[in-house]
């Protein structure tokens, strides 16, 4: 966790910086944009985060966060099982089985 803290504050640092050099006008925004590989909306948006919030703001909130499409292990391994049973009509799996998944997201678990 603590390699992961580091990597994220060098690069908000870096950001940091190029901001501070965009904001002397050694840079112009775009230029900065570019370094960054960011469009130049989303340097606006840093821009004014960096000037209302100050350092905090450059630092990518999501990261540690559990994604919010991550289906449960228990659930994976219970559609699998049902799936490995022979079975005539795949069709009505989640009918018989309120199994609350759509017909895509069984065939991207198998």
């Amino acid at each position: 966790m603590e390699q992961i803290l580091a990597a994220e504050a060098e690069r908000a640092m870096k950001v940091q910086e190029v901001i501070l050099q965009a904001m002397a006008k050694k840079v112009s925004w775009w230029q900065a944009a570019e370094i960054l590989g960011i469009s130049e909306r989303t340097m606006r948006r840093w821009k004014f985060g960096f000037q209302t919030h100050g350092f905090r703001a450059l630092f990518d909130t999501r990261k540690g966060k559990q994604s919010w499409k991550k289906v449960p292990a228990a659930e994976v391994k219970r559609v699998l099982s049902l799936y490995r049973v022979p079975f005539k009509y795949t069709n009505h799996l989640s009918s018989t089985n309120q199994i609350p998944l759509n017909a895509q997201t069984r065939l991207n678990v198998l």
